[in-house]
């Protein structure tokens, strides 16, 4: 087997606004990994050089399980999950981050109303959830405030997750972010927000099913919530009870 077909094929997912650029900084540093952002048509698979070669992207918005046809401009305005799962030895790491921290940035930073924003934030979480269940052994969910409380713990899981060993580069990768040079370090007091582990009542309310599985691929990132989650069926109440420890 030649050194080629042992590549790795990596996808970065996460809603718009949770963290995936910085994600893909850190993870990008790495010296055997090739990464673009939000590359168009699977340009990243010419990658050379490289062990894993990988795209980011934000979901919905610009990836589904289907391509979209955009009438107006005669093109995909959406890449196809579909082409990216049939990739041989794909992996995939997803992130998440709190509705209210997402809905908050995207209708500052974008400009986008709240009902887009949190549809945008819905859809993501279904996609992600899907996916998960879909690819248990090759995805690693990260949450946004976990990484920045302990950005190593989680670059290690990545590392584990394509086989490659560890590097410290890679906490420095906010520091080669073109997008949010603002981005001085990894600031614990929004990793410890309350808006990142309080329960929004009304979005809870209305979309329970949806807030659950937030809170699974929250727990996916965190073995003790995962372990008590998954073995001891807590009610969605005490998972949200213990989900303000992450």
């Amino acid at each position: 087997m030649t050194k080629e077909s042992n590549r790795r094929h990596l996808l970065i997912l996460g809603a718009p606004r949770s963290g995936t650029t910085l994600l893909a900084a850190m993870i990008g540093c790495h010296d055997d990994i090739g990464l673009l952002v939000e590359a168009k048509r699977m340009a990243f698979t010419e990658i050379v050089g490289k062990a894993v070669v990988g795209n980011k992207l934000c979901v919905p918005n610009q990836i589904e399980f289907e391509a979209n046809w955009d009438r107006r401009v005669s093109r995909f305005s959406k890449a196809a999950l579909e082409k990216y799962l049939a990739l041989p030895n794909f992996k995939l790491v997803l992130i998440v981050r709190h509705v209210e921290a997402v809905a908050s940035s995207i209708k500052k930073r974008a400009g986008k109303p709240n009902e887009t924003a949190l549809m945008y934030w819905r859809r993501g979480i279904e996609i992600m959830h899907k996916l998960k269940q879909r690819l248990p052994q090759d995805a690693v969910v990260i949450s946004f405030e976990s990484m920045l409380a302990n950005p190593e713990r989680h670059m290690r899981r990545v590392t584990d997750l394509l086989a490659l060993p560890y590097q410290e580069k890679m906490l420095e990768g906010y520091k080669h972010n073109p997008y949010y040079r603002e981005f001085s370090g990894f600031d614990l007091s929004r990793a410890a927000a309350p808006e990142s582990a309080a329960e929004p009542a009304d979005f809870a309310d209305k979309h329970p099913g949806v807030w659950k599985k937030f809170l699974e691929l929250r727990a996916a990132g965190e073995k003790i919530l995962a372990w008590v989650f998954f073995y001891f069926n807590f009610e969605l109440s005490d998972i949200v009870e213990l989900s303000n420890i992450i």
